[in-house]
């Protein structure tokens, strides 16, 4: 179930009519964060690629999500014994920046504060989900904060509460040595529907940026 909660998230990207693309990261940063009631999360960049170190409530060793944003793929290595490696994930055309960044297109709304930080809203409507999605992002491309709208509440997927801009060593975006590679099969493209239900995984509505 924790595999299928980490691909729902995976799969978030946006296309409404008439959007543009979101930006994404231009610089070196690491970032804390949360995920509701589901967990915490550090974020980290470094040329195009993401790496997602994830712990989920009751899973007390982290899920490690590395993506390669230009190649659109990201590897889920998840420490459950007996776990035969990493699965690899085609994000599809669409992009999709997994946990700590989200691709695709989206329409700007406004502007928030969140972490300190003030990033646009960015309104995205998934193509595997019904349910509108807000996204905030920095002029330089940072992820802050991705909610869902449920039945009228806004529900937190991400956010970002701790942020420092700094040069990352390239090899934390690398699984680990040894670590087999899982493929989906050939035309699988991007697990999941969305948030199953149509709903982040878990957990209650978080709160609100200040806006």
């Amino acid at each position: 179930m924790r595999l299928v909660a980490i691909l729902a998230v995976l799969s978030i990207n946006a296309a409404p009519a008439l959007a543009e693309p979101v930006p994404l990261p231009g610089v070196d940063y690491a970032a804390k964060g949360n995920m509701g009631a589901r967990g915490t999360l550090t974020v980290r960049h470094h040329a195009g690629k993401m790496r997602t170190d994830m712990v989920m409530a009751g899973l007390p060793i982290p899920t490690l999500i590395i993506v390669d944003l230009a190649a659109r793929k990201a590897w889920i290595n998840m420490p459950i014994p007996g776990s035969p490696g990493a699965m690899e994930v085609d994000l599809g055309q669409d992009g999709g920046g997994g946990l700590g960044q989200v691709g695709g297109d989206g329409t700007k709304s406004g502007t928030a504060t969140v972490a300190g930080e003030t990033c646009d809203l960015w309104q995205m409507t998934s193509r595997r989900s019904p349910n509108p999605v807000t996204a905030c992002i920095t002029a330089d491309g940072i992820n802050l904060l991705v909610e869902v709208v449920v039945d009228g509440q806004r529900q937190i997927v991400m956010e970002i509460t701790e942020l420092a801009r700094a040069a990352q060593d390239p090899g934390l975006f690398e699984l680990p040595p040894g670590t087999a590679i899982i493929r989906q099969p050939p035309g699988a493209g991007p697990p999941g529907a969305g948030p199953p239900g149509g709903s982040p995984p878990g957990g209650p509505p978080g709160n609100t940026p200040t806006r």
